[in-house]
């Protein structure tokens, strides 16, 4: 694995996408429109990242628009961020395809708390906000979808519904999970997941390596609309089944004293997914960021 510096110039670009707005329920509300400029300096020391947002109310979408043209340079912005790096830390990691996360480095029981996961795929990106209020009361998600070389658009056989991607998740994901912690350095294992629909509920049968052994966790999930629920050990986790084969995985109320896990995932084609988890200790502090990549078979 490259270090973290080259794993951030894996996202340098220019990125047209939108920040929406998802419900409990998993309504997509669409928000601003969105172009993120990622740039390194000549001597690639130095990241300077500029995020510029538009009312989707006067500019309802990309499509159509030029981007060699330009012309959404001199629309008025209602926000306007621009910030520099010369080096990744504080609470932000990255992995070897561009993958991130950025948040909180300790979660406090009556502080809010949240967290961004932003996984790449060729010349798309998908970003999730996850955030809790100060009571652990889970708040809506932050959805943005960005493409580099022309408007987001989805590849045949991607699954365009929650509905669509719950039967697509059945079957025999095989791949590899990468861990990458605070101090930088990281770990590689195999990973099988098998997942395979009961009536209402649905069976998930995850093995990996640790200390050079395979270990196997089964669970179980209640299908409750687009959401899975998972309620059996630890904190109750839900999976929210979004369009185009997203997904956010997190606990309904932001634990205490247990540890636990915060998940985007994604499937950019139709037999490939990915997955990154942004784990927390008993203790509250954040420890290791994990991207899963698998194929189905």
């Amino acid at each position: 694995m490259g270090s973290q510096w080259e794993c951030l110039l894996e996202n340098e670009g220019d990125w047209w996408g939108s920040f929406d707005a998802v419900d409990e329920e998993g309504t997509v509300q669409p928000g601003p429109l969105s172009f993120t400029q990622l740039k390194a300096t000549s001597d690639r020391k130095t990241m300077n990242q500029k995020e510029l947002q538009y009312d989707r109310t006067q500019y309802p979408k990309w499509e159509g628009i030029l981007a060699t043209d330009e012309p959404w340079r001199d629309w008025p912005t209602v926000r306007k961020i621009e910030v520099s790096y010369q080096a990744v830390g504080q609470g932000r990691l990255f992995q070897q395809t561009g993958a991130f996360s950025q948040g909180a480095l300790f979660v406090g029981p009556y502080s809010q708390f949240g967290a961004e996961m932003g996984l790449k795929s060729g010349d798309r990106r998908v970003r999730l906000v996850q955030r809790y209020a100060p009571k652990g009361k889970a708040m809506p998600l932050t959805l943005i979808r960005e493409a580099s070389s022309q408007p987001w658009f989805v590849p045949p056989g991607t699954p365009e519904t929650p509905e669509d991607l719950l039967a697509a998740l059945e079957g025999r994901w095989v791949g590899t999970a990468t861990t990458v912690f605070p101090d930088f350095h990281s770990t590689t294992s195999d990973s099988s997941l098998v997942l395979e629909r009961k009536g209402e509920r649905l069976q998930q049968r995850l093995t990996f390596t640790m200390g050079g052994k395979p270990r196997t966790v089964t669970s179980s999930a209640r299908i409750e609309g687009p959401e899975l629920i998972f309620d059996e050990m630890g904190p109750t986790v839900a999976v929210l089944l979004l369009p185009q084969g997203i997904s956010s995985n997190r606990p309904k109320e932001r634990p205490f004293r247990q540890s636990f896990g915060l998940e985007l995932g994604w499937m950019p084609s139709e037999r490939d997914r990915q997955r990154l988890i942004r784990r927390y200790n008993d203790k509250g502090e954040w420890v290791s960021l994990t991207l899963v990549q698998e194929t189905k078979r």
